[in-house]
């Protein structure tokens, strides 16, 4: 009796550290993504139009669509949507 409680504690013990080990990894990865995200924020301040191509250079490379397809893209589905509600099509 005593054996199987014992294994279920540390079953319990294991379980919970993985948890709390999985949840402080999420918590560092978004406090990162802040930082860079606040970052930019930044030095978009200081030097708008750097730091804009510097962005839509990246978004660019790492997506293959450029920012201005993107924008377009987004305009397209935001006018849809406002189509759509004006209609009575989506309540």
């Amino acid at each position: 009796m005593e054996e199987a409680k014992f294994n279920n504690l540390c079953s319990h013990y294991r379980d919970t550290f993985d948890v709390h080990r999985t949840s402080m990894k999420q918590r560092d990865t978004l406090f990162y993504g802040l930082l860079i995200i606040l970052s930019v924020f930044t030095l978009q301040l200081s030097s708008t139009e750097t730091v804009a191509s510097i962005v839509s250079e990246f978004i660019s490379k790492s997506t293959g669509i450029k920012l201005g397809e993107i924008l377009i893209l987004f305009q397209h589905s935001y006018g849809c949507l406002c189509l759509d509600l004006q209609r009575g099509i989506i309540s």
